[in-house]
């Protein structure tokens, strides 16, 4: 199933470098967001070196696999968005835990681009019909 990771490069709960993170309930480790998307592609079956889509108002968008593969994950790196969700309004967590928010995104619209263009019902006509599913238990996508 394509898979879409958002992600802000103020966010301040995921780091994109990574590292030690500070929480309000205390301290962690984490990996990288490349990390953790080079697990995630490896996990679907995707190529494992991401390739570059578009740089729209400072916005990367990154694709491991082909974007009808089956197998892809796309990123989004948003520019100046913390934690929150991008394009809506603030949250009212305190920017300092979350980071700032930016409106040049809005995830919503994204979001729903990407399952458009990603019909489930169209994936389960291809090669690569998960074997565990029943027909009865099919949506129209």
């Amino acid at each position: 199933m394509p898979s879409l990771y958002l992600v802000g490069t103020k966010d301040s709960p995921v780091r994109i470098e990574g590292g030690e993170i500070v929480l309000p309930w205390g301290k962690k480790i984490q990996p990288s967001v490349e990390q953790t998307l080079q697990k995630w592609a490896k996990a679907l079956g995707a190529t494992s070196s991401p390739r570059f889509v578009q740089d729209k108002d400072g916005n990367k968008i990154l694709r491991y696999g082909q974007e009808n593969d089956p197998a892809s994950l796309t990123a989004w790196y948003i520019e100046g968005q913390g934690h929150g969700w991008p394009g809506d309004r603030e949250s009212g967590l305190p920017t300092r835990w979350i980071g700032p928010a930016t409106n040049m995104v809005n995830a919503t619209d994204v979001i729903w681009e990407f399952f458009r263009r990603h019909r489930r019902s169209d994936l389960l006509r291809g090669a690569h019909r998960p074997p565990h599913r029943e027909q009865s238990h099919r949506f129209n996508g």
